[in-house]
């Protein structure tokens, strides 16, 4: 599952914590739901992955586990 840039590492989502970011202004509380929400189905879906826009580190890893290619096609 993309999700994008609702948060730019996972921690966030485990965490359920937005950007550390003053610049961007978000609707706080929808972030918190998709947060929470996204959390949750990292405990229920075992079989879904979530891939957010910016989390180099979580992509290289989920390349390593071939959950992902290594490129676009």
């Amino acid at each position: 599952m993309l999700a994008g840039d609702v948060a730019w590492h996972m921690d966030g989502v485990k965490t359920i914590t937005g950007k550390d970011a003053p610049w961007i202004t978000e609707d706080v509380s929808s972030i918190e739901a998709e947060l929470a929400w996204l959390n949750m189905l990292t405990k229920s879906e075992k079989n879904v992955t979530i891939v957010l826009s910016h989390d180099e580190e979580q992509r290289l890893d989920d390349i390593k586990q071939r959950l992902l290619g290594d490129r676009l096609e």
